[in-house]
């Protein structure tokens, strides 16, 4: 089975670079499958052997156009097209229909999405493209694919036609992923670390703030936390103000081994604390596999969708964040050590074994569809 994955990016952030290159590097033990992944963006350094957009689709609504006229070049060679979902996309009418193996993936509920990050006049039109414009536009859609299965019966419910509904989760080489040391025998306060490229509404950084500012003045900090990445000028007098009083400290961005420095001594990561906000319950993020892999035990307020529910080294908190329930999930955790906590996460996180899902997925499909096809056949050949 010959697959090609395609993605448009505006800019490439850190984790979805990451996220692909986890991706090209499982492709190439795959059994019975040729996975290709190609990368699109308008910036001029990319991460793989993809075409290059040229000159006349820098501008980046040109760009969806390139990607589609990509897509149509490529479809024939292979079984099934997995493209990254783009919205707006108003090119989605022309293209979609002629590409008959095309399989959309989703990362997140687009319209919850949209309504979150989008204002002014610009939110009507948007809306309508990523709406009824195109549920019509992929009347002909072979399938959806969610990082979730939450997502995936969502684009289903608004894609009734789509023959195929899959769920791909992110995943990693957790090989590729260093091991933090062992913290430090240290006293309290409890070190827990929070790390995003960038600290966007549906990470839910002015939950944990406000957390942090309702603590005494003058008593006891039950929590020390390291942000890392990038932080929105609104919230950034707020977070200057509890690294004063030595509550949080504030790293920026950090490469992997710098990563690892502040892992050291953390005891538990904080995952996103607002994905309601883009109508979530569900996730599967990049970010919780790294902590895991580095043997960080996870507090969250979201259900990890490839994780069991009794995975002990992730809690999802269905009552909103916590301090108090942070430290009492780390202090009731058994085993601690790192090593612990990665190999019990390796079944659940693995790259490989995600895709080999997929593939049987889409395999599993194929075969429904070539039966369908000669079952047609026999009953036009008997009339």
């Amino acid at each position: 089975m010959r697959i090609l994955h395609v993605g448009l990016f505006h800019k490439l952030g850190s984790g979805q670079r990451a996220q692909l290159e986890y991706e090209r590097a499982a492709a190439q033990s795959l059994e019975g499958a040729i996975w290709e992944t190609h990368t699109l963006t308008p910036e001029p350094v990319r991460t793989d052997d993809g075409p290059r957009v040229p000159a006349w689709a820098r501008r980046f609504q040109l760009a969806k156009l390139y990607t589609w006229l990509h897509i149509r070049r490529q479809a024939a060679q292979y079984d099934a097209i997995l493209m990254r979902s783009i919205s707006p996309d108003p090119f989605a009418a022309l293209m979609a229909p002629l590409i008959p193996n095309l399989f959309t993936v989703h990362h997140s509920k687009e319209i919850e999405e949209i309504s979150l990050v989008t204002k002014g006049p610009r939110l009507a039109l948007t809306l309508f493209l990523e709406g009824g414009f195109k549920r019509w536009a992929f009347r002909r859609l072979r399938g959806v694919i969610g990082v979730t299965d939450e997502i995936a019966q969502y684009e289903a419910e608004r894609f009734p036609r789509a023959r195929v509904v899959a769920t791909y989760p992110n995943g990693i080489d957790i090989e590729s992923v260093g091991i933090a040391a062992e913290p430090s025998d240290q006293p309290a306060p409890l070190r827990a670390v929070f790390v995003c490229s960038v600290f966007y509404a549906w990470h839910g950084l002015d939950r944990l703030l406000a957390a942090l500012e309702a603590l005494p003045a003058d008593g006891t900090i039950p929590v020390r936390v390291d942000l890392v990445g990038r932080i929105e000028d609104d919230q950034r007098a707020q977070v200057e103000a509890l690294a004063a009083r030595g509550i949080v400290v504030v790293h920026g961005d950090l490469s992997d081994a710098e990563m690892l420095d502040v892992f050291r001594e953390a005891r538990v990561a904080i995952a996103s604390l607002a994905l309601d906000r883009n109508g979530l319950r569900q996730a599967s993020t990049l970010k919780v596999r790294q902590y895991l892999a580095a043997g960080l035990p996870v507090y969250s307020t979201h259900i990890d969708a490839g994780l069991p529910r009794d995975f002990p080294y992730y809690h999802c908190d269905d009552s909103g964040f916590s301090i108090e329930r942070m430290v009492a999930f780390h202090d009731a955790l058994g085993d601690r050590r790192r090593a612990s906590v990665r190999e019990a996460a390796r079944p659940y996180v693995d790259k490989h074994s995600i895709m080999e899902s997929l593939v049987a997925q889409l395999g599993e499909a194929n075969l429904s569809d070539s039966a369908r096809k000669t079952t047609q056949g026999d009953h036009r050949q008997r009339r």
